[in-house]
């Protein structure tokens, strides 16, 4: 007899200790999110990005049917001009820094992201996380004719975890400040 895959397992649905678990894992990256939110000086924001909207916290339940948390930074979406830092936390998926630049911005520079292991993405949209991540569809090292023909400038990279807290939280810490460094004029 073949087992229908239709019908919901509805003893996963009622096992408390599996859903608390979930809530636990929420409320431990939404924390980290935050704390690291706290630790990045929003003056920094003015001195690169004038047009800033300084950062926000969110989340949803249902990215590619997971789970998602984001951390922007900067939050001018603008595709021409704009400037965006992004933390993706995606369950099931791990956990990412997106650099969403506007291709007439002076934030171009490429040799940046690819010291420091960026990927640049190729996807028609910078949200479309399922092209970027499960397709893979980005280069390591994007030709003139790839940044050009692009409809945007992303630049991403995973953040490899550990079970501590403080581990995860000080190297995405550590890691938009250097990126937000990279942006100061000097």
């Amino acid at each position: 007899m073949t087992e229908n895959t239709n019908v919901p397992d509805l003893n996963l649905w009622l096992d408390r200790a599996y859903w608390e678990a979930q809530n636990q894992l929420r409320i431990y990256f939404w924390d980290i999110l935050g704390n690291v939110s706290n630790a990045i000086d929003p003056a920094w924001f003015a001195q690169i990005h004038p047009s800033h909207k300084g950062k926000k916290l969110a989340r949803g339940n249902d990215l590619g049917g997971f789970p998602y948390q984001v951390l922007d930074l900067i939050r001018d979406f603008d595709l021409q001009n704009g400037l965006n830092i992004r933390v993706l936390n995606w369950f099931g998926n791990g956990l990412y820094i997106f650099v969403l630049i506007g291709k007439e911005s002076r934030y171009l520079e490429k040799d940046f992201f690819e010291q420091n292991s960026f990927h640049f993405g190729l996807s028609a949209s910078p949200w479309s996380y399922q092209e970027l991540i499960e397709l893979q569809l980005f280069t390591k090292n994007p030709s003139a004719e790839e940044i050009e023909k692009s409809t945007h400038i992303q630049w991403f990279k995973q953040v490899e975890t550990k079970n501590i807290q403080e581990d995860i939280q000080a190297k995405l810490t550590a890691e938009i400040k250097k990126i937000l460094k990279s942006f100061l004029i000097e």
